[in-house]
């Protein structure tokens, strides 16, 4: 299934869960390891989701062999003043944690982890003075977010100081539609229906809000999943997700890195939508992100998928074109 996992101009979204404790089994680490925070672009407007790069590095001389879940089961704290930090929400990605990892002398894991709803999964969201009162950036102002891994003991990241600028008196009708509370909760990461109808509202009446980009990733997660997880196996629902998926702008290059690769994960998976995408003109596109690719955990599969959708002169699996 083309999964969500994904600041750099605002910050992106990704998959988000609550978080209640640290884990139980927390791990030893030698004192060569360090844990960094990062978000590239230090202001973000409100409303909008948050993201950020949390990396753990081996500042030693020597190999280090660590579990991987002290990077992957990282979450993330809150502040309003750099002192007394409360937990907010973190991204985890699965992945077997019964294996260790080798990181040689001066080597870092990455992991990509996202803000936006404070808490679990909920449908039914009050909004205070016109919006969602479940951010975790409640209004505009100065906050600070730091690392702590769930999986290890006592490693911390730097704080992250976070400015959340009013609305702009553009986006003030987007938010009656933004601030839905089955928009909110679609964007979180849990994709509900209820929040597709919004949504494509909000894409058809304000193409360039802010918010837009969010919105069109959303529903190319969405609509690919649909797909891929046999919900149906109409056509025009993969050609519907690659489309939102390509209409995704450079305003959120985070974003932009993650809908070049569902692109490439799609017609790797189904080659009857060959005729979509110009496998060539996607290689040059990803080339120069290949960098933020690594950062994020995407650029050792696109290094796998590229090359094998490029060598295919003609599709192999073929249900038919999708009709335009």
């Amino acid at each position: 299934m083309v999964g969500r996992l994904s600041v750099l101009k605002v910050c992106g979204y990704l998959l988000m869960v609550s978080t209640g404790c640290a884990a139980s089994n927390a791990q030893p680490v030698p004192n060569a390891i360090r844990l960094n925070l990062e978000c590239q672009d230090d202001s973000i407007i409100f409303g909008e989701p948050a993201r950020f790069f949390v990396s753990v590095h081996n500042t030693s001389e020597t190999t280090v062999h660590i579990y991987p879940g002290i990077i992957y089961n990282t979450r993330l704290l809150c502040s309003v003043d750099d002192n007394k930090y409360e937990d907010c929400i973190y991204g985890r990605e699965w992945m077997d944690f019964g294996k260790t990892h080798e990181m040689l002398p001066g080597s870092a894991l990455w992991n990509e982890l996202g803000l936006y709803l404070n808490g679990t999964v909920r449908k039914d969201l009050e909004r205070q003075d016109g919006y969602v009162n479940d951010l975790v950036f409640p209004r505009p102002g100065t906050y600070y977010v730091k690392a702590e891994s769930d999986y290890a003991e006592n490693l911390h990241s730097n704080a992250v100081r976070i400015t959340v600028a009013p609305l702009p008196e553009s986006e003030q009708p987007v938010m009656e539609i933004w601030s839905r509370p089955e928009v909110a909760t679609f964007i979180q990461g849990y994709t509900y229906k209820e929040g597709v109808a919004p949504l494509e509202r909000l894409l058809d009446q304000y193409p360039d809000s802010l918010y837009a980009d969010h919105a069109r990733y959303a529903l190319g997660d969405y609509w690919a999943g649909q797909y891929f997880t046999k919900i149906t196996s109409d056509p025009h629902i993969l050609r519907k997700a690659s489309v939102h998926f390509a209409a995704v702008t450079e305003r959120v290059p985070i974003l932009k890195m993650r809908a070049l690769y569902q692109q490439l994960v799609i017609v790797d998976r189904k080659l009857f939508m060959s005729d979509e995408v110009d496998f060539e003109a996607l290689a040059r596109e990803l080339e120069p992100r290949m960098s933020l690719a690594d950062r994020i955990g995407l650029g050792e599969k696109i290094r796998e998928r590229l090359p094998r959708v490029l060598a295919r002169q003609k599709p192999t699996e073929a249900p038919g074109a999708i009709p335009r």
